[in-house]
């Protein structure tokens, strides 16, 4: 269901969050640069917000408070002025930190998650 709620709206962030840093984990990422949180209303108008941290983030906790400083505008006039309900979340990494294998130990991936607030239209998202 679409969702003005910042509570239930949190809750599947944080989910999301910590399904992305599993899977940067698994794939031998260390860190990551930016975090992006990508926010679609009712009418499909989408929305990206990022940042890049002065240090790389390395724990799942920067990850989830970095996506929930960057939600927090979307349920307030910063940027959401008509109080549009929230149909998709995403959340992605980029400018991961990998470990050195003999190939460029930096690289220009992201990996991300989104899902629609109804647990049945999730999907998942790499990209390389």
């Amino acid at each position: 269901d679409d969702s003005l709620d910042p509570s239930f709206v949190f809750v599947r962030a944080r989910i999301l969050a910590g399904e992305v840093y599993r899977r940067a984990l698994a794939e031998g990422v260390q860190a990551f640069r930016t975090v992006t949180v990508t926010v679609r209303f009712v009418g499909f108008v989408t929305r990206n917000r990022s940042h890049t941290g002065p240090r790389p983030f390395r724990q799942e906790e920067e990850l989830q408070g970095e996506v929930r400083r960057l939600l927090e505008p979307f349920f307030d006039a910063r940027e959401n002025p008509k109080q549009k309900k929230i149909r998709l979340i995403g959340v992605r990494v980029e400018h991961l930190l990998r470990e050195p294998s003999g190939v460029d130990a930096r690289a220009h991936l992201a990996l991300g998650n989104e899902a629609g607030l109804d647990r049945s239209d999730e999907t998942e998202e790499v990209r390389g």
